[in-house]
């Protein structure tokens, strides 16, 4: 089964790296690799940098500041051929946040 890549860096309201900032992410339908409710965890690295591959699927996202207990519902994005987000603000738009 395909996967889709995204890369760039995450930064703050003030233009910081979000360090310690964490990304969920749970299929949410079985697919050809991946198992519904199955969950990846993403922490955001001292230089800001990600680069992850989303398997095709539908994905729900969850996203936590470092400063906060509580995640934020992001939303769910389908993943396909069809996919035109290459980094993780254009994703979480199409999932509604």
């Amino acid at each position: 089964m395909p996967s889709h890549n995204l890369t760039g860096v995450i930064i703050d309201p003030i233009g910081d790296f979000s360090v310690g900032d964490e990304f969920r992410f749970i299929t949410t339908r079985t697919t050809g690799r991946s198992i519904s409710g199955s969950r990846s965890l993403f922490t955001v690295p001292q230089n800001g940098a990600y680069n992850i591959d989303l398997e095709y699927g539908d994905i729900f996202i969850e996203y936590r500041a470092v400063e906060n207990a509580a995640w934020y519902i992001v939303g769910t994005v389908t993943i396909d051929g069809n996919t035109t987000a290459t980094t993780l603000p254009e994703l979480i738009r199409q999932a509604g946040g």
